[in-house]
């Protein structure tokens, strides 16, 4: 735990993998395939672009052949085979779903639900971070917020592919107009990939911060963000209270929730 409370004092938080969350279809869109014709456009823009000894995330073709020992033109043939390409892409993005790293944020420090689903019955505490005024557009970047939906969204093989290869080519993205999103569809992409939920979650008010898809699990900073305090849930113990309050230093305030009235609600004691 102090590891944990030393990184969070230094805008630091633990981000782990997506498959993790407690909802296997959390950013679980639906894949439809693309024309034929226009996967094979995208894919020689793709090589005209790229080269034809390259996959989308930049695989080697010819090592990759030499090391199943097979024939790199057979190997080249089947990654630029359109009906293939069809076919393989919703497995492509489901491997890349689970690996994306997220952190998790609600706006609601006093939800009942969000306490008993997190803290093991209020036992516990919660972060909260601020940003100065000057630093929201940055803000912006760092943290998303969640887009609740009745149904799940749609992905077309060719926005697959397009999404790909711009992911793995952030230094070097491509020319083409067959490989080129209008900001419609990158938005669209990502509430797909990392923002989109089921309207059954609405009540969590969740924001999220998302890694590269290089990035394994572990602490992140999620600046210009700072952690203004920390706050006890209503069964939160003395000794955790002190413990924590020690190891944080007086620059982070402690706050306590506790019942408001006769209410099921919470309200800040402090």
């Amino acid at each position: 735990m102090v590891g944990e409370l030393n990184a969070a004092k230094e805008g630091s938080v633990w981000f782990s993998r997506l498959s993790d969350q407690n909802d296997p279809l959390d950013t679980y869109p639906a894949i439809v395939e693309s024309s034929r014709a226009e996967v094979k456009r995208a894919l020689n823009a793709f090589q005209k672009e790229y080269g034809s000894y390259v996959g989308f995330s930049g695989t080697d073709f010819k090592q990759a052949a030499k090391n199943l020992n097979i024939p790199v033109k057979r190997f080249r043939e089947q990654f630029f085979d359109p009906d293939r390409l069809n076919s393989s892409v919703p497995k492509t993005l489901e491997t890349s779903r689970r690996q994306q790293v997220i952190c998790c944020f609600t706006d609601n420090p006093k939800s009942t639900l969000m306490w008993a689903y997190y803290s093991s019955s209020h036992q516990s505490f919660c972060y909260e971070f601020a940003c100065a005024q000057e630093k929201l557009s940055d803000a912006k970047r760092t943290i998303g917020k969640v887009k609740y939906l009745a149904d799940r969204p749609s992905i077309s093989t060719v926005e697959a592919i397009r999404w790909m290869v711009r992911s793995s080519r952030k230094d070097n993205l491509p020319k083409s107009r067959e490989l080129t999103a209008s900001d419609e569809e990158e938005q669209k992409m990502t509430d797909a990939l990392v923002l989109a939920k089921s309207e059954e979650w609405r009540h969590e008010n969740e924001w999220r911060s998302i890694r590269p898809l290089t990035d394994g699990p572990g602490y992140y900073s999620v600046g210009p963000y700072y952690l203004k305090s920390v706050v006890f849930g209503i069964n939160a113990s003395q000794q955790l209270k002190e413990f924590v309050s020690e190891t944080v230093g007086s620059a982070v305030a402690i706050r306590e929730l506790k019942l408001l009235g006769h209410s099921y609600g919470l309200e800040f004691a402090n």
